[in-house]
């Protein structure tokens, strides 16, 4: 639950009272520093839930004479005084706004009654890092600023993720922020002396009561780690305080099934996220109402977990949990708390289903309430407030916000926010465009078509020929990908000529992963898929909390069969052969397995014995009998004969769950290995009982186990709760190896070959399908795309290729081609790109990107897109060039460690590293100057630097600003050379290199400087500088005039770029509002062209424009003479 995590302090609960828990020990740390420092910046830092949120809500609310005591400060008062002279939650909000909110506030403040006594003023700012990349440095420089004129700043900030990633990556950035903040005091949350001493045995003891009193179907288990935690939290370590929290849970459910005097489906798949939402609400609705609606929430989601009719059931069970009817008042505290039911945790989205038919509900349960648009509408505005000013959101947003937006009428007011496109994916909102579907239709003609059809995405004041190439453009980025390739924008069947086009778009891919294919064919999330043979056709089973199995054909992805006679949630599946005809074992909360047959979907046999949900099934075959293996949540291992469909064996031994077994064949042995929950893997003879134990072998559950013979070598691959993937030797029972990267459960592992490499895949709860080299025991690649966390993989091969098939809780089955098998011919970045370079050699364009997730790529764009070379770095990157070192093509990279490096272009070797910057580097830029390549850098510090690359020496180096150097250019044209250089505080100024002279100060900006342009036009020179105020100037560097301004007071300009068509000079800049403005400073005209993936970065080169993405698309945009029809054409001279 990022940035709202952990418990509220609150007296009132629906059974009784509850203790405060806020953090005292955190508290009284907070009191020392500020009795203490006399100002500074305390960062209290946290994982996702530790209750940051919580705590600065609590010390914002001290009492108001409290606050009132500042003026004769006592270090006995409970909380801080008078901490609230500015309170700022910055999530959702702009750097900007946060700062004009803060110094206005202060500005207002009262005079103090007895100055001698005053304490600096105090700022709280929570979320500091729920910010865009950019927009967060932003806040951290102006809160360096605060605490430098004597302010004392407590914010909070997510511990160990970076800024722009902060769900994904692991921790590289958010060092940048703690040095942008330095020096500062850190306090943290997650530590453990701020818990119970006794919290691992007070966790054990509540997940003991809740799975024998209130989880006797097992369905409570994927959300035990959350509620088990939040329960110990709030019972402050006391064992009866507990038990009594643990009961009032329990009787909860008892009394929701008592209402409706029927005994429910026992194994029902939203009782999980019924248990985890009744520990969760407590922690974020307010105590005046938090009781009544909480009451409705858990009987609204038991009333859909159980399908009992809402008009019925509903209001009965709030009325007997709360006492009073249900009104309209209930209605409206229910649409109030709408974002309390898709908050997302660590392991999945609370009431993730519930909020889906929320308005179905209420519209069933009382007609005389319901306004369908009031309340797609405010579930609209909910889930928009939910969406952080950061360049990615919760996955939760994604597929719904754009249908509740649209269901309200509102997705045109949507459509032009900052942040909607990161919010819906572009195939949601492609299906939500106003084109009905063409039978036979090309998916390119109907994007176009789609585009051509949406007035919300085009612009109707447009001529023909720009609505024509608008369309192209719009069509390009929102076309669903096809096998996977490139998306190349031809434009429509019956187009235009080129030259009535006013850009071309020559290659687009803006998807951030590898995947071919995104099935949705479930309704709720998909526990496991299997891959096989029916008739010689390769299939993927998927089985689903949603009570079904779905078969798909591997090469074409089209649905071949259904199984739907489970009674509840299916959990696996196998697929195998006996006596030479497929069969298909599936298994579920019904605590039975169905064989059936593919071909028809007929049921064969159902085999019943286990006694709780089964977690797996696998065919086999042991001396010529075929056989079949399950394992469950009764601590079982069952070994069935498919033949007789009796039971061989029961093998006892595990001390809870046992999620897999698997057969292990190797030297004439048949063993069968399992793992559980218990923390172990066991090994069995099925003639001699146990054959070995490995105790302890991750500190926690074992979710998964794969087995495989690799190079002679029996090995069995386990996935862990501790985040790691394990290799071992059955044999012998001994570890081979750790493979660590994950950054959450590690929920599936699967042996596979890909492209002649024995490689191990991985699914996680942290959303990504991770590729191992069995031999080298190294991480081959990452594939992001899920949406939630993985739960299965398995390998296939579709079309004679090798693939890799994931599925997880966000309802997909993903195909994808690892390692070489990929297309590779598509520029992808994979990741957001953070820094864009570009340069021309001979007919080809080379770009460099450097990528929030520290690594850095180089493409080839012409004549077909290929991918040169790629480096991961170990810092996190700033900024990226491209020029010549000694006659060598190279690449330039500076990271937050402060050092500038040199990479070969061809094979992305090291070259040198440029060591003595003062400071970390924002802004690089190649030149020349005396007949020798030079590289120019600015520091965070206010430095302008040159480098001789030569010898690696910094030859100057100018005091140009007080503050960061956002961004520095070359300027090279009619023999003279001079330094541009752009700073945080809006400064533009000229430099010669030599001197470190100040030729000239261009005025005009009064906001951040984020980015320079430049561009030589028949021997005049033209710079373009563009500010977070939405000023766009363009400056003619013979006189240092201004050639023409443009000021956007609704954009925040983030990146400029020049390009030329002709003589004519054509600035192309990137704004926060998803816009391109193509802008003809010569004659002030303009055109925006909206993309639906946010841009974060535009570079020229001659008649071309490149362009990355929040998403990770690198797209080429050839500017053609027809765009001068639209901006006039005038030459520079």
């Amino acid at each position: 639950m990022t940035g709202t995590g952990g418990p509220i302090p609150g007296k009132t609960s629906l059974l009784g009272t509850e203790p405060v828990v806020a953090r005292p020990e955190i508290t009284a740390r907070i009191v020392d520093w500020l009795s203490c420092e006399p100002a500074g910046v305390l960062l209290l830092e946290g994982q996702a839930g530790a209750g940051k949120t919580t705590l600065l809500r609590a010390l914002a609310s001290a009492p108001q004479q409290q606050a009132r005591a500042r003026n004769h400060p006592s270090k006995e008062l409970t909380y801080p005084p008078g901490l609230i002279d500015v309170h700022i939650d910055a999530r959702a909000h702009s750097a900007q706004t946060v700062l004009d909110q803060v110094n206005a506030r202060l500005r207002a403040r009262p005079a103090p009654a007895a100055t001698k006594h005053r304490l600096p003023p105090v700022v709280l700012i929570d979320s500091l890092d729920e910010t865009a990349y950019d927009d967060a440095l932003t806040l951290a420089l102006g809160v360096r600023k605060l605490s430098d004129d004597g302010i004392r700043v407590v914010t909070a900030i997510e511990a160990d993720h970076p800024v722009p990633l902060r769900t994904t990556t692991p921790a590289k950035g958010a060092g940048l922020i703690r040095t942008c903040l330095r020096p500062h005091t850190v306090i943290s949350m997650d530590q453990p002396a701020s818990l119970p001493q006794n919290l691992r045995d007070l966790r054990s003891y509540l997940t003991g009561i809740l799975r024998t009193r209130a989880n006797p179907d097992g369905m409570l288990e994927p959300s035990l780690p959350a509620l088990t935690n939040t329960l110990a939290l709030r019972a402050g370590g006391n064992f009866l305080v507990a038990k009594l929290l643990a009961s009032a849970h329990v009787r909860r459910l008892a009394l929701a099934e008592e209402v409706t005097g029927a005994e429910p489906e026992p194994m029902s798949p939203h009782r999980a996220s019924l248990a985890t939402a009744i520990a969760q609400d407590l922690a974020h609705i307010e105590p005046t109402t938090r009781t009544r609606v909480r009451a409705m929430l858990c009987a609204l989601a038991w009333a859909q977990g159980q399908g009992a009719p809402p008009k019925e059931v509903w209001p009965l069970l709030a009325e007997a949990l709360v006492g009073t009817p249900f009104t309209e008042t209930d209605v409206n505290a229910v649409l109030t708390h709408v974002p309390w039911l898709v908050e997302t945790d660590s392991e999945h989205t609370t009431y993730r289903l519930s909020h889906v038919q929320l308005v179905r509900h209420f519209q069933q349960v009382s007609q005389e309430l319901y306004d369908a648009a009031r309340v797609h509408a405010r579930i609209a505005q909910q889930l928009w407030q939910r969406i952080p000013d950061s360049a990615f959101t919760r996955s939760y947003a994604v597929p719904h916000l754009a249908f509740h937006a649209a269901q309200a009428g509102e997705l045109s007011k949507y459509l032009t926010r900052y942040g909607f496109d990161e919010a819906v994916d572009p195939t949601s909102l492609h299906r939500l465009l106003p084109c009905q579907p063409v039978p036979g239709a090309e998916p390119r003609s109907m994007a176009m078509a789609q585009a051509h059809a949406n007035p919300e995405l085009m612009s109707p004041q447009l001529d023909p020929a720009m609505r024509s190439a608008q369309a192209e453009m719009l069509a390009a980025l929102i076309e669903p990908a096809a096998n996977g390739d490139r998306m190349c924008a031809e434009g429509p069947t019956t187009r235009e000529s080129e030259s009535q086009r006013p850009w071309h778009v020559t290659y687009v891919d803006d998807r951030p992963v590898q995947s071919a294919q995104v099935m949705r064919m479930h309704d709720n999330w998909v526990w496991e898929v299997a891959t096989g043979n029916v008739d010689g056709r390769g299939v993927v089973a998927s089985a689903s909390a949603d009570g079904t199995v779905v078969l798909r054909g591997t090469d074409h992805g089209s649905v071949v069969g259904y199984y739907e006679e489970h009674k509840s949630a299916v959990s696996a599946v196998a697929i195998g052969t006996f006596e030479e005809n497929p069969i298909i074992a599936s298994a579920g909360f019904d605590k039975s397995i169905h064989l059936w047959n593919p071909r028809d979907g007929a049921t064969l046999a159902v085999l019943k014995g286990h006694t709780r949900g089964i977690w797996s099934v696998e065919f086999g075959q042991i001396e010529g009998r075929d056989v079949l293996i399950s394992a469950g949540a009764d601590r079982t291992i069952r070994v069935w004969d498919l033949e007789t469909t009796g039971v061989l064996n029961t093998i006892v031994g595990h001390e809870d769950w046992v999620w897999r077994a698997v057969l292990c064949q190797f030297d004439g042995r048949n063993l069968i290995a399992s793992c559980s929950d218990d923390g172990t893997i066991r090994i069995w003879d099925l003639l001699g009982g146990e054959y070995a134990r490995i105790e302890a072998c991750h500190r926690g559950g074992v979710g998964d186990i794969a087995f495989a013979v690799v190079a002679g070598q029996p090995l069995l691959a386990s996935a862990g709760f501790d985040n790691t993937v394990r290799l071992w030797n059955v044999d012998s029972a001994t570890e081979v190896a750790t493979l660590e990267g994950h950054t959450d459960w590690v929920r599936s592992v699967a042996f596979g070959n890909a492209a002649g490499v024995d490689v191990v895949a991985t699914g996680s709860d942290d959303e990504t399908v991770r590729l191992w080299d069995v031999r080298t025991k190294e991480q081959i690649t990452v594939l992001r795309g899920h949406e939630q966390g993985v739960l299965s993989v398995a390998f296939s091969t579709a079309n004679g290729v090798p693939t890799l098939v994931s599925a997880g809780f966000d309802a997909t089955v993903r195909t994808w081609w690892p390692i070489e098998a990929s297309p590779a011919t598509s520029p992808r970045a994979d990741d957001p790109v953070r820094s864009l370079a570009v340069t021309r050699r001979g007919d080809h364009f080379r770009v460099a990107a450097a990528l929030a997730s520290q690594r850095t790529r180089l493409w080839e764009l012409q004549p077909q897109p290929r991918q040169l070379a790629s480096v991961h770095h170990e810092e996190y990157l700033m900024a990226v060039a491209l020029g010549h070192h000694q006659g060598q093509a190279v690449v330039a990279t500076a990271a937050d460690d402060g050092l500038i490096r040199l990479w070969d272009q061809a094979t992305m070797e090291p070259v040198r590293n440029l060591k003595g910057t003062k400071g970390i580097v924002g802004g690089l830029a190649f030149g020349t100057f005396e007949g020798t390549d030079i590289l120019v850098s600015g520091t965070f510090d206010g430095y302008l630097e040159m480098w001789d690359l030569e010898s690696g020496q910094m030859r100057t180096a100018i005091a140009a600003h007080p503050d960061w150097v956002r961004c520095v250019e070359v300027i090279s044209y009619a023999d003279t050379t001079i330094l541009a250089s752009g700073s945080f505080n809006g400064q533009l100024r000229l430099w010669e290199p030599t001197s470190g002279r100040m030729l000239a100060e261009l005025p005009g900006h009064t906001g951040v400087l984020n980015d320079l342009a430049f561009v030589t036009i028949n021997g005049a020179g033209l710079l373009a500088s563009a500010d977070i105020n939405g000023c766009l100037q363009a400056w003619d560097l013979r006189d240092f005039s201004l050639l023409a301004q443009t000021y956007r007071s609704e954009a925040r300009f983030m990146s400029v770029a020049v390009a030329c068509v002709g003589s004519t000079p054509v600035v192309a800049a990137i704004d926060d509002q998803k816009e391109l403005l193509l802008w003809n400073p010569l004659r002030a005209t303009g055109v925006s062209v909206p993309l639906p993936n946010r841009p974060t970065q535009v570079v020229g080169h001659r008649h071309s424009l490149v362009v990355g993405t929040a998403s990770g698309g690198i797209f080429h945009l050839r500017l053609t003479p027809a765009l001068l029809n639209t901006l006039g054409a005038e030459r520079l001279s």
